[in-house]
């Protein structure tokens, strides 16, 4: 498996070009972002970072009317506190 330098370098990628990106890869980046930031307590603290600079993300699916995607809340769970032990 990748080393969490490897994701350090996506995470930071994200930070640097999410602004600039429509909101379908916006929730792409979202989706990465949340997975990275599950696999340990130091990637949960980087990721939460760019997902608060981030802010939630509008769904534009055109079919129905979804809750924007909150990527604070899945890398703020209760079970990621639990798993990290914060």
């Amino acid at each position: 498996a990748p080393d969490d330098a490897f994701f350090f370098r996506w995470i930071d990628h994200i930070r640097k070009t999410h602004a600039e990106e429509n909101n379908t890869l916006k929730l792409a980046m979202g989706g990465a972002l949340v997975a990275m930031g599950k696999r340990n307590a130091t990637l949960n603290a980087a990721a939460l970072e760019v997902a608060q600079e981030m802010g939630p993300v509008p769904v534009e699916s055109g079919v129905s009317d979804c809750e924007p995607f909150d990527m604070v809340k899945h890398l703020t769970s209760d079970y990621l506190k639990e798993k990290f032990g914060t």
